[in-house]
């Protein structure tokens, strides 16, 4: 973990304040990570948080930890409570572009077995039909992704 991102939240932990700022360009410092403790302190800041986003990123980071838990049943338990959360908040928010990105960088990544692979197009298309639009801090982590996903290419969003 960077070393901003420890300082942020030993110093949120210090403050004593029942809430800290995580932001987005945070959350996806956080979601990026493959360190448990990581993105436990990213769930901790997130539930403190007063981010619209709560659920949804709450929702992410659980499936993102189910993918680095140890035992079968904790990977089970952590992707079906996390898939909860974003998927009920997609459900509220059907255009929302951010919920749908969150949902298909897991969709790409998820086991074939856990059967989460249905909305990959239909995600993709929102995500380059609202891009421009969008934060810019979600745009940055949309491009960075973009290194590593096989379903977003750079070139989906050079207009």
């Amino acid at each position: 973990m960077g070393l901003f991102l420890k300082f942020s939240f030993i110093l949120c932990l210090l403050s004593g304040q029942t809430f800290c700022q995580i932001g987005k360009k945070g959350f996806y410092e956080y979601f990026s990570s493959s360190d448990e403790k990581t993105i436990n302190m990213a769930i901790e800041l997130v539930n403190k948080s007063k981010l619209k986003e709560e659920t949804a990123y709450t929702g992410a980071l659980l499936m993102r930890k189910a993918g680095i838990a140890s035992s079968l049943k904790e990977k089970l338990d952590l992707f079906k409570q996390g898939r909860k959360k974003l998927d009920g908040e997609i459900e509220k928010e059907h255009n929302n572009a951010e919920y749908r990105f969150l949902r298909l960088m897991i969709q790409e990544n998820a086991p074939s077995v856990l059967g989460y692979k249905q909305s990959v197009k239909e995600d993709k298309e929102l995500i380059v039909s609202q891009y421009h639009s969008m934060d810019s801090a979600v745009k940055i982590a949309i491009l960075n992704y973009t290194k590593t996903s096989k379903v977003l290419i750079k070139e989906d969003f050079q207009n």
